[in-house]
């Protein structure tokens, strides 16, 4: 392994991969954006923290490449590349996404219902490819959606792309929970992640509304209950709140999304389906749920 510091913010890894400037930092990683000196591509690097954590993060990083690995679609982040040995620096090589992550544009101000409508249809799509593959990424939240630049602006600007599937899981998996031990993102939890139960693909629908229904309204569906081990309880039974401004047509597509039964809300094949009838300006959404 080749690791040649050219500045105190380019390196060449392994002998292929230019390091530039720092686009994003969390707990177990910080992300890179990269010259592929190989194929001549930007690309994103995602760099394993060291220490405390490091074999929870290279499990994580490990679970990811191979879910990435499976799959292929415009709205699913791409897997180049990854180094995940031991004694040597860990890291993911993933499609670079030159644009903001939904939260930073959320931040912003509520999104446009018709273009929030083109962004809900990418990722339901993707989320659909996702779940037919048998898996379930239990951590779609705005921070995991990147928005890349459309190609064309009949799509509206921007064409969500779902990101970080660290702690995505096979259905099939027996290790998809520990006792006691809830793995996401509490804001986008479904009820039935809260019980500490397997969840199935219905958890990423109901966060995916919860998501969407922060985007349009610009107010998450549970900030009246607070935080803490209370509210979370609380959410059990509480379906989330959806302001009355929100139109017939998005209000009844959030409410399928987030039922507190999971059997009762739509898959994202449907999902998509209600998205692209909502870019179409149908009068009715059409969803098959009870």
């Amino acid at each position: 392994m080749t690791l040649e510091v050219l500045s105190p913010t380019s390196a060449l890894l392994d002998g292929r991969y230019v390091l530039q400037d720092r686009v994003g930092q969390g707990g177990t990683a910080t992300v890179y954006r990269a010259e592929d000196t190989h194929f001549g591509r930007t690309v994103a690097i995602k760099m394993l923290h060291r220490g405390e954590g490091a074999l929870r993060s290279a499990d994580n990083a490990r679970t990811e490449e191979a879910l990435l690995a499976s799959l292929s679609h415009p709205s699913l982040v791409a897997l180049f590349d990854a180094q995940l040995r031991r004694r040597r620096p860990q890291y993911l090589v993933m499609e670079f996404v030159d644009g903001p992550t939904l939260a930073e544009r959320m931040a912003a101000g509520p999104i446009p219902p018709r273009q929030l409508a083109h962004l809900t249809r990418d990722l339901a799509e993707g989320l659909a490819t996702v779940h037919a593959a048998g898996i379930v990424h239990r951590d779609v939240k705005p921070s995991n959606v990147l928005l890349a630049p459309r190609r064309t602006r009949r799509g509206g600007q921007w064409a969500a792309k779902l990101a970080d599937f660290g702690i995505a899981c096979a259905l099939d998996d027996a290790r998809m929970t520990s006792s006691g031990h809830v793995l996401g993102t509490l804001t986008y939890m479904a009820p039935e992640q809260l019980r500490d139960a397997d969840p199935g693909t219905a958890v990423d629908v109901f966060a995916l509304g919860l998501v969407m229904l922060e985007a349009l309204t610009g107010e998450a569906g549970y900030a009246a209950l607070g935080t803490g081990r209370a509210a979370a309880i609380r959410r059990l039974s509480t379906k989330p709140f959806i302001p009355a401004s929100v139109d017939g047509d998005w209000r009844r597509l959030l409410e399928h999304m987030t039922r507190l039964d999971p059997r009762e809300r739509p898959t994202a094949v449907e999902v998509a389906r209600a998205a692209r009838d909502l870019v179409r300006g149908d009068r009715r959404v059409e969803l098959s749920a009870a």
